[in-house]
């Protein structure tokens, strides 16, 4: 029998899916206290069953340390007392390191992705004023207001397209880095409730800010004769438009969702307190 991409598709993920949830609960039964504790109910209900033979119930526990010479039970009772201790001891010390660790790995993780969107919002701000000017300088030619305006515009135009064309470079660049970072950091967003969900938010909203961006540039430089015509003729108001557009619509959403991201990794290291209910209490 041969299944169709689609159907095939379908079942590796979902036994990929089924073997991530097994392997959690085989990790969670081996490596923490309470799923040792589980495991160890399991096993001993299951005892006869798997051929273990029937373990003591809690009264024949209690009378068999109860018939134990005395020194055995103390023998037993201080073992018992240092196990118990050493696994309180060793849990709780092992918890909090883990703990510290996966708080600075959040840090970084936070500050890695701020750090990338506050580039970003930067750039596609400046391309944004670009193509206003851009639109600016093409109205004031059609309407011929101010010659010495539009000649001053003509001599501006090459030095403000050069930098745009490195803008969208850097950009471009941006577009294809900002997928690195699912990833990249999988799973310590994953292990944040909505933290993936606000990261593909806000690389959406990026996306589509960055798709508009191949508008074309007046390529005119200082030998270059009829200066105005081959601006109108280089320059597509259509596609400028669509930019600024696309700006305003996903420009918020692109800084609102990576600012929320933050706020998830770094809300359970800092913690809630008064200062900071007041303060989201007098948001408007």
């Amino acid at each position: 029998m041969i299944l169709k991409p689609e159907t095939a598709s379908k079942i590796k993920i979902k036994a990929v899916k089924l073997f991530v949830v097994l392997g959690y609960l085989l990790y969670s039964l081996v490596s923490k206290l309470y799923g040792i504790l589980v495991l160890s109910l399991i096993l001993y209900f299951s005892a006869p069953s798997i051929g273990l033979g029937q373990p003591y119930t809690a009264h024949e526990l209690l009378i068999w340390l109860n018939e134990l010479p005395e020194n055995y039970k103390t023998t037993v009772s201080s073992s018992l007392l240092t196990i118990v201790g050493f696994l309180i001891a060793f849990s709780i010390g092992s918890a909090q390191q883990r703990k510290q660790f996966i708080s600075q790995m959040k840090i970084e993780v936070a500050s890695d992705i701020e750090a990338f969107f506050n580039e970003v919002s930067r750039v596609t701000t400046d391309i944004e004023i670009y193509a206003k000017y851009c639109l600016k300088v093409s109205s004031e030619i059609n309407e011929n207001t101010d010659q010495n305006s539009i000649d001053f515009h003509m001599y501006n135009i090459l030095g403000e397209t050069n930098k745009f064309l490195q803008k969208r470079e850097i950009l471009r660049a941006k577009s294809i880095e900002v997928h690195r970072f699912i990833g990249r950091y999988s799973i310590i967003l994953a292990s944040t409730w909505g933290a993936l969900e606000q990261l593909e938010k806000a690389t959406e909203a990026f996306n589509n800010i960055a798709a508009t961006m191949w508008f074309p540039a007046p390529l005119i430089n200082v030998t270059t004769e009829n200066k105005q015509e081959i601006f109108i003729q280089q320059i597509d108001e259509e596609k400028l438009n669509q930019y600024i557009e696309a700006y305003k619509n996903n420009y918020g959403i692109m800084n609102s969702t990576t600012g929320g991201l933050r706020g998830r990794l770094i809300a359970p290291i800092t913690g809630m307190n008064f200062s900071a209910i007041v303060s989201l209490l007098r948001l408007k």
